[in-house]
């Protein structure tokens, strides 16, 4: 399994893109298709958790992952790993802890093919102030860009709209989200609720869209 490059994911003709969700330790092997041994593509896998943060370059050593997602208040057990997940165009990186037998599925299936990434390391042209809203499973990643820099990047439980509303509201506090532009996003199973939350959003605030 190689060191991933966190990016939006974007299929191509030597690259297979994967969205995979965990609750809790457990996972599903069918969103993980086994591929022929001629074909040689890379396969990046996004995989849709709330234990993952987003930490400076600098102050993370892969030795002390484990302890600093702890320090964080992540608790772990021992059958988690954390996987350091590099940014290329940034100067942050992404810890995760996951299963250790979801990664060695991995490892069984695609080898050095596999790339893991994280939503939250997903990276937007901003050239606005920006507020981004990304719905996936019973999940919200939250990430704020003003100033010509990231300000807020964090995972946050989810069940309605209501509980998105309550999120922008305790941004609008810090950031005033009326002079920023507000995206509502999410993964395909959660289309309907993407559109209801933007819907709920537009009573609230000026500029909000759905992508």
């Amino acid at each position: 399994m190689r060191q991933v490059t966190g990016s939006n994911p974007s299929p191509s003709a030597n690259r297979m893109s994967i969205q995979l969700t965990l609750s809790g330790h457990s996972f599903s092997r069918s969103e993980l298709p086994r591929l022929s041994s001629r074909d040689e593509r890379t396969v990046e896998i996004e995989i849709i958790t709330d234990r993952v943060m987003l930490a400076p370059t600098e102050i993370v050593d892969e030795q002390k992952a484990t302890e600093l997602m702890q320090i964080a208040g992540f608790h772990l057990q021992e059958e988690d790993q954390v996987v350091v997940v590099r940014e290329e165009k940034t100067n942050v990186v992404a810890l995760m802890a996951l299963p250790r037998v979801l990664l060695a599925t991995i490892e069984d299936r695609y080898g050095r093919r596999a790339e893991l990434t994280t939503p939250l390391l997903r990276s937007r042209l901003c050239t606005e102030p920006t507020a981004w809203f990304y719905m996936a499973d019973d999940h919200i990643y939250i990430k704020v860009w003003s100033e010509g820099r990231l300000r807020v990047a964090e995972v946050l439980p989810r069940k309605k709209a209501e509980d998105v509303l309550y999120y922008a509201s305790v941004l609008d506090r810090q950031f005033e989200l009326n002079r920023f532009r507000v995206v509502v996003s999410g993964i395909k199973a959660v289309e309907s609720e993407v559109r209801a939350t933007t819907k709920l959003l537009n009573k609230f605030y000026k500029k909000v869209v759905c992508e």
